[in-house]
Protein backbone atom coordinates (compact mmCIF):
# COMPACT_ATOMS: atom_id res chain seq x y z
CA UNK A 1 0.00 0.00 0.00
CA UNK A 2 2.91 2.32 0.59
CA UNK A 3 1.68 3.16 4.10
CA UNK A 4 3.71 1.65 6.92
CA UNK A 5 0.79 2.16 9.33
CA UNK A 6 -1.68 0.21 7.17
CA UNK A 7 0.95 -2.44 6.48
CA UNK A 8 1.56 -2.90 10.21
CA UNK A 9 -2.20 -3.06 10.83
CA UNK A 10 -2.59 -5.73 8.13
CA UNK A 11 0.28 -7.70 9.66
CA UNK A 12 -1.39 -7.63 13.08
CA UNK A 13 -4.63 -8.85 11.48
CA UNK A 14 -2.77 -11.67 9.73
CA UNK A 15 -1.17 -12.68 13.03
CA UNK A 16 -4.57 -12.76 14.77
CA UNK A 17 -6.02 -14.93 11.98
CA UNK A 18 -2.99 -17.22 12.11
CA UNK A 19 -3.54 -17.58 15.86
CA UNK A 20 -7.11 -18.75 15.29
CA UNK A 21 -9.24 -15.61 15.17
CA UNK A 22 -11.88 -15.24 12.50
CA UNK A 23 -11.54 -12.54 9.87
CA UNK A 24 -14.30 -10.47 11.46
CA UNK A 25 -12.59 -10.73 14.86
CA UNK A 26 -9.31 -9.59 13.35
CA UNK A 27 -11.04 -6.71 11.57
CA UNK A 28 -12.65 -5.68 14.84
CA UNK A 29 -9.17 -4.88 16.20
CA UNK A 30 -7.97 -3.23 12.99
CA UNK A 31 -7.32 0.50 13.15
CA UNK A 32 -7.72 1.41 9.49
CA UNK A 33 -10.68 -0.72 8.39
CA UNK A 34 -13.95 1.24 8.64
CA UNK A 35 -15.79 0.17 11.78
CA UNK A 36 -19.25 0.52 10.22
CA UNK A 37 -18.52 -2.37 7.80
CA UNK A 38 -17.55 -5.00 10.40
CA UNK A 39 -21.05 -6.39 10.65
CA UNK A 40 -21.28 -6.84 6.86
CA UNK A 41 -18.05 -8.85 6.83
CA UNK A 42 -19.14 -10.87 9.88
CA UNK A 43 -22.48 -11.69 8.25
CA UNK A 44 -20.73 -12.73 5.02
CA UNK A 45 -18.35 -14.88 6.99
CA UNK A 46 -21.14 -16.66 8.89
CA UNK A 47 -23.36 -17.14 5.81
CA UNK A 48 -20.57 -18.30 3.51
CA UNK A 49 -20.93 -15.29 1.21
CA UNK A 50 -17.76 -13.46 2.17
CA UNK A 51 -17.00 -12.57 -1.45
CA UNK A 52 -20.37 -10.85 -1.83
CA UNK A 53 -19.85 -9.04 1.49
CA UNK A 54 -16.47 -7.71 0.35
CA UNK A 55 -17.95 -6.66 -2.99
CA UNK A 56 -20.71 -4.80 -1.16
CA UNK A 57 -18.24 -3.04 1.17
CA UNK A 58 -15.98 -2.28 -1.78
CA UNK A 59 -18.83 -0.65 -3.71
CA UNK A 60 -19.82 1.48 -0.73
CA UNK A 61 -16.24 2.63 -0.12
CA UNK A 62 -15.74 3.34 -3.83
CA UNK A 63 -18.91 5.45 -3.90
CA UNK A 64 -17.75 7.34 -0.82
CA UNK A 65 -14.41 8.12 -2.49
CA UNK A 66 -16.15 9.32 -5.65
CA UNK A 67 -18.45 11.55 -3.61
CA UNK A 68 -15.52 13.01 -1.66
CA UNK A 69 -13.51 13.70 -4.82
CA UNK A 70 -16.56 15.24 -6.49
CA UNK A 71 -17.17 17.55 -3.53
CA UNK A 72 -13.50 18.55 -3.46
CA UNK A 73 -13.53 19.37 -7.18
CA UNK A 74 -16.76 21.39 -6.86
CA UNK A 75 -15.37 23.33 -3.91
CA UNK A 76 -12.06 23.95 -5.66
CA UNK A 77 -13.81 25.11 -8.84
CA UNK A 78 -15.96 27.46 -6.75
CA UNK A 79 -12.83 29.07 -5.33
CA UNK A 80 -11.29 29.39 -8.80
CA UNK A 81 -14.43 31.04 -10.20
CA UNK A 82 -14.63 33.37 -7.19
CA UNK A 83 -10.95 34.27 -7.67
CA UNK A 84 -11.49 35.21 -11.31
CA UNK A 85 -14.68 37.18 -10.58
CA UNK A 86 -12.93 39.05 -7.79
CA UNK A 87 -9.97 39.70 -10.10
CA UNK A 88 -12.25 41.15 -12.80
CA UNK A 89 -14.08 43.32 -10.28
CA UNK A 90 -10.87 44.65 -8.75
CA UNK A 91 -9.32 45.21 -12.19
CA UNK A 92 -12.42 47.11 -13.30
CA UNK A 93 -12.42 49.20 -10.13
CA UNK A 94 -8.71 49.95 -10.59
CA UNK A 95 -9.20 51.00 -14.23
CA UNK A 96 -12.22 53.17 -13.40
CA UNK A 97 -10.30 54.94 -10.65
CA UNK A 98 -8.09 56.62 -13.27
Amino acid sequence: TGSKLIEADAQRMATRIHDGATLSEALHHATYFPKNHHSTIELGEKSGTLDAAFQHVSKILYDEVLYTVDMFIRTFMGFIIAWFVLGYILTGAFILSF
